[in-house]
């Protein structure tokens, strides 16, 4: 079965019919620190980072700790020479400018810190051959918030041309460049 057929049978159990056969990994589904399950959000961003060729990651907040548990993952990323972009914002004075310096030394991660707005979004897109993963929700680029908080994300499996994936890149590039 092509990808496009996967993904419709996906849609369809994630949406539709729980009881439909599909892939799971291809399913919508949550994605949340759960120590009961033994699953963390770090986990979901890292097996990403490993599988992606390109990222695009956006926060509001970004810590020391939260460059701490992608260091390995960011380091690798980059000596692949793959290409990642990250942005996050200046809202409430969270952002720690130490944790943007460290961060923006991944020589394939460009950085850009989004001033003067109250930005609070949180959007994860991976792009993994022609498959892109996005997860949307409340996790920072913060330790916290990928390992421990309760954190709420929604994971979606999205083809090069949904209207989503669309939608995440203009808004993702025009907070970019500005």
């Amino acid at each position: 079965m092509d990808f496009l057929n996967e993904l419709v049978n996906a849609a369809k159990t994630g949406l539709i019919d729980k009881s439909w056969k599909s892939k799971n990994n291809l399913q919508p589904s949550f994605v949340l620190n759960d120590f009961k399950k033994g699953q963390k959000v770090l986990t979901y961003v890292t097996n990403r980072l490993e599988l992606c060729d390109e990222f695009w990651f956006s926060a509001a907040f970004l810590t020391n700790g939260g460059v701490a548990v992608l260091q390995n993952s960011l380091k690798e990323f980059s000596r692949e020479g793959k290409k990642g972009k990250i942005f996050v914002s200046d809202y409430q004075y969270f952002t720690d400018p130490q944790a943007l310096k460290k961060i923006s030394k991944f020589e394939s991660v460009e950085t850009r810190l989004f001033r003067g707005q109250d930005f609070h979004g949180k959007g994860y897109l991976f792009r993994i051959g022609e498959q892109y993963d996005l997860l949307i929700g409340s996790s920072n680029l913060t330790d916290r918030a990928l390992c421990k908080n309760e954190e709420l994300n929604i994971h979606l499996t999205l083809s090069a041309d949904s209207k989503i994936l669309k939608d995440f890149l203009d808004i993702f590039k025009n907070s970019f460049r500005r």
